[in-house]
């Protein structure tokens, strides 16, 4: 989102800085992710679930907008079944 911002802050005539410095840090930001699973997570967090990950960020937007959009102002209470007291 901030790089789009920058991208059309360019596009409405400011510099290019912002927009690269925000490049490279999202590419920085992806190196460390992939150092880190390899290092670290590799053997209990496969590949595909690494990728899977901002198809399930993208995923959510919807229900985090719903929430902002119509928060819920009512609880619902979850039925439970009876406990038997010793």
């Amino acid at each position: 989102a901030a790089t789009g911002g920058a991208l059309l802050g360019v596009a409405l005539g400011a510099s290019w800085i912002s927009t690269i410095v925000l490049l490279i840090e999202g590419v920085l930001l992806l190196i460390a992710i992939v150092e880190g699973w390899a290092k670290f997570c590799r053997a209990d967090f496969p590949l595909l679930m690494l990728l899977a990950v901002p198809i399930y960020i993208l995923w959510k937007i919807p229900l985090y907008l719903a929430f902002l959009v119509e928060p819920q102002t009512k609880w619902i209470r979850t039925e439970r079944d009876a406990v038997d007291s010793p």
